[in-house]
């Protein structure tokens, strides 16, 4: 017997109608030869489910939870982004830590990168609630796993009874995903879903010991270039 909360898996991934990234390609295909040798979460019943995404991701990211709510009766979702590369053990990693109670959304460690400075700045998705919005975090322990306030979608598990509850909650047709407002400034989509999660009770935690790369692109120029010490 499955120990509650260990159990199937659909692994989704929203992608541009051409193509994905090599890196996202080599890591699907070492994840899903990993789960067909250990716990077989994927392979044994919980399946995998591509969806084709247009310019507005949040149609393809709420269309995935949909179909795996009414499609599947595996007990988590995990998703991951074509820009992203992972380890093959990173599913196995992530149901290990989770808990369908206590730790119901599970993500993995990974980076962003912003350029409206004008110099390119590299910031982790770990972000917290505060007074006048969200916050990037700036520390953290390595190799542990936190509660945050929220996270990105581009390497995340969550359960199907979150899923459920801010179904039952938020209307369609965006009930999951949405570009939202918080205190006047735009909220990216992802955000907006650990915003929902959270104020139903659903606590968010990333564990940082499961890093996944993030594929950005980026032109370098000699401002981006450091002097080594002499």
């Amino acid at each position: 017997m499955t120990k509650p909360g260990r159990g199937k898996v659909v692994f989704s991934y929203v992608h541009p109608a051409e193509a994905v990234t090599a890196a996202f390609h080599h890591s699907l295909i070492g994840l899903l030869t990993w789960d067909m040798s250990h716990k077989r979460r994927i392979i044994g019943g919980g399946g995998l489910f591509p969806v084709v995404s247009g310019a507005n991701i949040v149609n393809a990211r709420n269309l995935v939870i949909r179909t795996f709510l009414d499609d599947h009766d595996a007990e988590w979702l995990f998703s991951c982004d074509t820009d992203h590369a992972f380890a093959s053990d990173t599913v196995d990693r992530l149901v290990e830590a989770a808990d369908p109670t206590l730790r119901p959304i599970m993500g993995g460690l990974y980076y962003g990168i912003w350029h409206a400075s004008g110099q390119p700045e590299v910031f982790p998705q770990i972000f917290y609630w505060t007074d006048d919005g969200v916050a990037r975090a700036t520390t953290w322990p390595e190799g542990e796993v936190i509660r945050v306030g929220a996270t990105g979608a581009g390497c995340l598990l969550i359960h199907r009874t979150v899923l459920e509850a801010v179904r039952g909650k938020h209307p369609e047709p965006w009930p999951w995903f949405a570009e939202s407002v918080l205190y006047d400034r735009p909220v990216s989509e992802d955000i907006t879903f650990c915003m929902r999660a959270g104020a139903l009770g659903f606590p968010v935690h990333v564990h940082t010991g499961v890093e996944a790369g993030h594929q950005k692109p980026h032109i370098l120029t000699s401002a981006d270039y450091k002097e080594p010490d002499r």
